[in-house]
């Protein structure tokens, strides 16, 4: 059974060359002059198209390339926007550091300045407050006098601790808004960094595109036009 197919050997899927058939008369023309006008138009069939799958590959290969060009693009991308993080990271960190150095040196400062003081005083306080809860015999009148005299002094006392421990949250306060500050101050800035960093990968991708879809475009029409005419030569 003859099986006949009027289809090309590309619309059936055949990656093969299309030649002129080569009859007997074909053949022993080749054979007494050494070339016929047949065997001529199947090699100069053969070179064209063979050069214009040659053409068709170097297309494709354009293509890929266009389309590592955008992974590329999308990879440095990736890794500006790794590297920008990594760098706000360090920049957070460092801060952080820096902080509770500050802390630190104010509670040095609180403890010898103001915290040998506010334990005397609370020591004196405490005795005081013990001496007048003290029971015993006391005449009346002495009794009155000493203890509006000494709780006279333990109110002196307590405004003093009182004094201290407001000076001690002053200071760790002023640390803490100064520190809030600055950490706002650098998000802010990390913020506006990431927003400025983005809207340029943006724009540059916007333009990668564009340039890819116009490349694209011009390469498909080419195969196109290659294609149209290999379709003739088959």
């Amino acid at each position: 059974e003859i099986d006949v197919d009027h289809r090309s050997y590309a619309d059936r899927g055949i990656d093969k060359i299309p030649q002129a058939h080569m009859g007997w008369a074909a053949t022993g023309i080749i054979r007494r002059q050494g070339e016929s006008r047949i065997a001529n138009d199947n090699k100069t069939r053969l070179s064209e198209l063979r050069r214009m799958k040659a053409d068709r590959a170097a297309l494709l290969r354009k293509i890929q390339k266009v389309r590592a060009e955008k992974q590329r693009f999308e990879e440095w991308a990736k890794a500006r926007k790794a590297e920008l993080a990594d760098r706000q990271h360090k920049q957070r960190e460092e801060l952080a550091a820096a902080q509770a150095r500050d802390k630190a040196k104010t509670e040095r400062v609180i403890e010898q300045t103001y915290q040998p003081s506010l334990d005397e005083t609370t020591k004196q306080a405490e005795q005081l407050k013990a001496k007048i809860e003290k029971k015993g015999f006391v005449p009346a009148i002495r009794r009155v006098v000493r203890g509006k005299k000494d709780r006279a002094e333990l109110d002196e006392l307590k405004s003093s601790i009182n004094e201290t421990k407001g000076k001690i949250d002053s200071q760790r306060q002023r640390v803490k808004d100064i520190q809030k500050e600055q950490t706002e101050a650098v998000a802010r800035s990390q913020a506006e960094e990431a927003q400025k960093q983005a809207q340029g990968i943006d724009r540059a991708r916007q333009r990668k595109r564009q340039t890819s879809k116009e490349d694209l475009a011009k390469i498909r029409e080419e195969l196109a036009n290659r294609k149209g005419r290999g379709r003739t030569l088959e």
